[in-house]
Parts: structure tokens; sequence; C-alpha cells
């Protein structure tokens, strides 16, 4: 839940009157936000281990969650694919923003970018969340069984 606070910062705009507007003009700013988020969803991976101990069992490699250990995975793997998402916004961005050497924007450019992304985002979140949900629902399950 941290790690998808700390993704809400480096999210896709929705226009000049987004809240990570500044992103755009902040280079710095903006790659700080990146770096963090990243650290957010690298600090999950150590903590996978800890899931696997408490809750042991695994299905194979390409089957659907089904083990609280899965589904602590899928969860870093959701986080990790909405990470990807914002960075390529942001890389996509600064793409549009360099003009033979030059800054320069193209709003229609920016606006097909910015629908295209955030919609992505938007769906990788739910689907984050939902992974969320149903570690947490195996987990639960688990304990309960006991």
């Amino acid at each position: 839940m941290a790690a998808l606070a700390t993704l809400r910062d480096i999210k896709p705009t929705r226009g000049t009157d987004h809240r990570n507007e500044k992103l755009h003009r902040n280079a710095t700013l903006r790659e700080e936000r990146i770096a963090a988020a990243q650290h957010a969803v690298d600090q999950l991976r150590p903590l996978r281990g800890r899931v696997w101990v408490l809750f042991p069992g695994r299905s194979g490699p390409n089957a659907a969650p089904s083990t609280t250990a899965d589904w602590a995975e899928h969860v870093v793997a959701c986080l990790r694919g909405t990470e990807v998402v914002c960075h390529q916004f942001w890389t996509e961005c600064e793409a549009l923003t360099m003009v033979e050497g030059t800054q320069s924007r193209d709003p229609s450019s920016r606006e097909v970018l910015e629908k295209k992304r955030d919609a992505e985002y938007d769906r990788c979140r739910a689907d984050t969340w939902r992974a969320v949900t149903e570690f947490t629902d195996s987990a639960a399950k688990r304990i309960d069984a006991r």
C-alpha cells in the first residue's frame, strides 16, 4: 500500500492542472520521485521470503496465483508494472519536449500520451489493488484455518 501511495507521486498527468504537473518542468524533482517509487517497490522484494516461510506453497511458474506466496509475487509484479507505466510516461514526455535541442511542447501529442498512459496506469493500479486484496484474503484464510 505504501508503494502504491508512492507511485501516485509519479502518476501520469491529466492536463495542466494535475497535481504532478510540476514534474514536467522540474526534472530533479521528477527523478527524485521516480527513485523513491523504485525504492518503495524494491523494499518489498526481500519481504517475499518471509511470506514464503510463513505461508509455504507455490504454484507452477506459468500458473495463475493461488497460494499466499503466489499472491505476494503477483503484488510485486503488479507494482513493478505500474512503475514501468509511470516511467514510460515520463520518458516519453521528456522526448516530446526536446525538438532540435530546444524546449517545445506539442499539446496534442502530450494529450494523446496522457490519455494512453493514464488509462494504463489506472488498469495497473486496479490490478494491483485486486492482487493486494487476494493476497490478504489468502493469508487470512490460512491463518483462520490454523
